[in-house]
């Protein structure tokens, strides 16, 4: 994904669609997330998205209500997965279940692709931010 390509918007000829995670790029932190499969194509049961770290990206600590599977496709990311340090790398698979604390940062441009809960992420509260519960990642 050129993160600075899309930052521009589509052109106001494009065709139209209604947004979603499907047909919008959501980017925070040096972080693009980009939805490959989910309902928008026909999909009931599986959702995949790609996520494209940039140099220096950070994902604060966080936890999920549903379980994640990554591949890690390219480059390398340096998770904290529920307080333990892991180094992932091309090749390499992280499994997340519910409520899993997790945190990573990238030095270079990483890409793993995520196969995520079956119906999609909930409209509401995805990613559940220990700094917005106001409680430490080791509690």
């Amino acid at each position: 994904m050129d993160l600075k390509r899309l930052a521009g918007g589509s052109d106001v000829s494009a065709p139209t669609v209604s947004p979603s995670m499907a047909t919008a790029l959501l980017a925070y932190s040096g972080i693009g997330v980009k939805m490959l499969i989910d309902q928008q194509v026909g999909a009931q049961l599986h959702t995949m998205f790609m996520v494209d770290y940039q140099p220096t990206a950070i994902a604060h600590p966080h936890d999920h209500p549903f379980e994640e599977a990554y591949v890690f496709v390219e480059g390398e990311v340096h998770g904290l997965i529920d307080g333990e340090l892991l180094i992932l790398h091309p090749g390499d698979v992280l499994w997340a279940g519910v409520g899993c604390d997790t945190a990573s940062r990238t030095g270079a441009r990483a890409r793993p692709v995520d196969r995520g809960p079956g119906a999609g992420p909930p409209p509401r509260h995805s990613y559940r931010f220990s700094r917005e519960w106001n409680i430490s990642p080791t509690n």
